[in-house]
């Protein structure tokens, strides 16, 4: 959340992240590792009794996707962000929207 936070108010620093992200071979590698573990950690954690588990049990797997397949082919990954630094608003919405549901499963979280 605070992450998110940051970049939305620091707009310049998202362009810099992602050319950073493009060019630097072993910050790719450890972050799809962060990625393959955090994921794992959820599915393992996460008990799937209702239905707000489910959902962060998907994103367990989708975290775990992206980063095998970030790992897999580092190339289309690239290419994607090649893509993505042309349309910072697309970025920008995609970091409020993550923003949104990270604040809201925060939420629900404190509240079980």
């Amino acid at each position: 959340l605070v992450a998110s936070l940051g970049l939305l108010c620091n707009k310049t620093k998202i362009t810099t992240i992602i050319r950073e992200y493009m060019t630097n071979e072993s910050l790719h590698y450890m972050t799809n590792i962060m990625r393959m573990m955090i994921g794992l950690l959820i599915i393992t954690i996460v008990p799937l009794y209702n239905r707000i588990h489910i959902i962060i049990h998907v994103a367990g797997w989708i975290a775990i996707v992206l980063g095998t397949s970030g790992l897999l082919f580092p190339e289309v990954n690239r290419n994607i962000m090649k893509v993505s630094i042309t349309h910072i608003k697309t970025i920008q919405s995609m970091i409020l929207i993550s923003l949104v549901i990270g604040g809201g499963l925060c939420y629900i979280g404190y509240m079980m």
